[in-house]
């Protein structure tokens, strides 16, 4: 038998060991730190390391999750969104309304006002606010016809993005549309970075069937989009719940039933997706184990069927806000990671 070369050994091993760290990150863990039993929550975001902005009975509802204290603010919401350096929630609901909420920081109402009725769609939802340089980025989405057509057979509404901005959270400036499509288009996020906007979303086939999640850049803040990219493609029921720059790229939070096709909220786990800075997906469906046990004290299984609403990040750990069993029980849980490590 020949000898290989000590140099092509090297070249070898080194290769080796770079495949072998490639497929190194197959999961991260976060454990639960509050469960709000059969919450019947019909949104949720996280404003603090302590305080959950959510729609519980189309009111919106704060959540200390560290006391257990609920704060009913008798405010109609059912879709919100928050800017948490802020404690600012911005909402819609069945009256066509967006309005605008300061919070305090234990989550009571510091004041709030309506800023907008619409009356040129049949429905105003997924309201998403990002602020760059002094300035309020607010998208919108409205829909003419049917919301979230089930039947394959059933005429699909049309779901139009709408991009604006403020500086005062007063009036509203039209900025732009990002994109209108037949389909249902859910779930609505914005990051920012390097001068760019970005928006990210969940377009479906039909309600709680497979659907992609597509991305659009806009490079003057708001005013002309790129046409939509798709990020994940439509191989299973996916909802975004965070996109998060990095320093190589990006993280995009989501939920998916990729392992257990066609069971949608039934089935879903949360993931994360490895996007380079071009958006090119470097990596997905790397598992979030949210560490949920069951509700018998003697058990330790999972809980599953995860929707995941809202990933934020406080004082060097990472926040899930998200609901389990969905579809039948629909817990209100918050899980958190351990502190990230200092270089």
């Amino acid at each position: 038998m020949k000898r290989i070369p000590r140099l092509v050994f090297v070249l070898i091993l080194s290769c080796f060991i770079a495949l072998s760290g490639c497929g190194a990150e197959k999961e991260t863990k976060a454990e639960l730190v509050f469960r709000f039993y059969r919450s019947a929550a019909g949104d949720a975001k996280l404003m603090s390391k302590k305080i959950l902005m959510t729609c519980i009975n189309r009111k919106l509802i704060s959540l200390n999750f560290e006391t257990g204290e609920v704060i009913n603010t008798d405010i109609e919401s059912d879709w919100l969104s928050v800017l948490p350096e802020e404690n600012l929630v911005i909402y819609t609901n069945h009256h066509y309304e967006l309005g605008v909420v300061h919070l305090n920081d234990d989550g009571s109402v510091r004041n709030q006002e309506v800023i907008l009725t619409n009356d040129s769609a049949d429905f105003m939802i997924d309201p998403a606010i990002i602020k760059i340089d002094g300035m309020y980025y607010i998208t919108l989405t409205f829909l003419n016809g049917t919301m979230n057509a089930s039947e394959f057979d059933d005429e699909n509404g049309q779901y139009t993005i709408n991009c604006y901005c403020s500086k005062d959270l007063k009036r509203l400036e039209y900025l732009g549309r990002v994109t209108s499509e037949y389909r249902n288009l859910e779930d609505v996020k914005l990051a920012y970075n390097d001068g760019k906007l970005y928006i990210v979303y969940e377009k479906e086939t039909k309600d709680k069937s497979n659907s992609s999640i597509m991305m659009s850049v806009s490079k003057d803040l708001g005013r002309t989009w790129a046409v939509p990219k798709t990020i994940l493609d439509c191989v299973a029921d996916q909802e975004p719940a965070g996109l998060v720059k990095t320093e190589k790229g990006w993280n995009l939070y989501y939920s998916s039933d990729v392992e257990n096709p066609g069971q949608s909220y039934d089935g879903a786990s949360a993931y994360i997706a490895k996007l380079s800075e071009d958006l090119t997906v470097e990596k997905k469906d790397i598992f979030v184990s949210l560490a949920t046990p069951v509700t018998s004290d003697t058990e330790t299984n999972q809980k599953g069927g995860i929707l995941l609403y809202s990933v934020e990040s406080f004082d060097g750990r990472t926040y899930y806000a998200y609901s389990e069993d969905h579809a039948s029980a629909d817990n209100l849980c918050v899980s958190a990671s351990a502190a990230d490590k200092k270089k």
